[in-house]
C-alpha cells in the first residue's frame, strides 16, 4: 500500500500502508515520482504523473517519426494541441476525428447528432402511421443502437447473440444500408462512421510510425 499517513479532507479517517494478501502493491511511487496504480491485473500512470513531459522529450528526439495521440474528448485534444505545438510529426485526435478522417468525411453533408424517430422511420423504409408502426421503429432503433455499440464486424456475428425476428433484422439492415449509400441523401451519425470505419479493421501503421 502507499507508505505514510494522510488525512482525508472533511473526513474523520487515515490512509495507513498496509499489506494486501495477495502481495501486490496497488499503489505507489516509483523512482521517477510517477504515481502507478493497479487495477484488474493491470498497472496505469495516473494524472500529474509526468506523462506529458515524458511524451514531449520522446517525441522530440524522433523528430522522423510519425505519431498519433488519442485522447477522449475535444477539450482534452485542444489541450494536446497546446502542450505539443512545436512537435510537428504529433497528429492529436479524438476517436471520432480520427474515423472521420478515414470514412466519416464521405459523408460530411449529412451527418446529424441526433436523428429523430421520423428519421429512422425513413431509413427504415417504413411510412409510420399507427402506434404499431411506430413501436415496430423504435425496436428497430433499438438494435441499431446495439449494433453501433457492439464489438461484431458482421450481422450475422451480432445477430447470433442479439435474438430478433427476421423482420427486425431485416430492417435494421436496411437503416444501416441506406446510411451506407453513398448516393442516399438520408443523415447519418458519429456513431455510424465510426462503426464503419471499424469494420474494416484499419491498419494505421501506413501514417503512423
Amino acid at each position: 500500500g502507499f507508505g505514510g499517513q494522510y488525512k482525508i479532507k472533511n473526513k474523520n479517517k487515515v490512509i495507513t500502508e498496509f499489506v494486501p494478501a495477495d502481495g501486490y502493491k496497488y499503489c505507489f511511487k516509483v523512482p521517477s515520482s510517477m504515481l502507478i496504480l493497479r487495477r484488474n491485473g493491470n498497472i496505469f500512470i495516473t494524472g500529474n504523473s509526468g506523462k506529458s513531459h515524458t511524451l514531449y522529450h520522446y517525441l522530440k528526439k524522433r523528430p522522423f517519426q510519425k505519431k498519433l495521440y488519442i485522447v477522449f474528448n475535444v477539450t482534452m485534444a485542444n489541450e494536446a494541441k497546446e502542450k505539443f505545438s512545436d512537435i510537428p510529426n504529433l497528429d492529436v485526435r479524438t476517436n471520432f476525428s480520427l474515423a472521420f478522417k478515414y470514412e466519416g468525411f464521405k459523408y460530411k453533408d449529412r451527418i446529424k447528432n441526433n436523428l429523430s424517430i421520423y428519421d429512422y422511420c425513413k431509413l427504415a423504409n417504413v411510412f409510420a402511421k399507427t402506434p404499431e408502426d411506430f413501436e415496430y421503429v423504435e425496436t428497430l432503433k433499438y438494435f441499431y443502437d446495439l449494433w453501433l455499440a457492439s464489438e461484431k464486424l458482421t450481422f450475422d456475428d451480432f445477430f447470433k447473440e442479439e435474438k430478433c425476428s427476421v423482420y427486425t433484422r431485416r430492417g435494421v439492415e436496411t437503416i444501416w444500408n441506406n446510411m451506407k449509400d453513398l448516393k442516399s441523401k438520408h443523415p447519418v451519425t458519429h456513431q455510424f462512421y465510426m462503426k464503419s470505419w471499424g469494420m474494416r479493421q484499419p491498419d494505421l501503421s501506413k501514417d503512423y510510425d
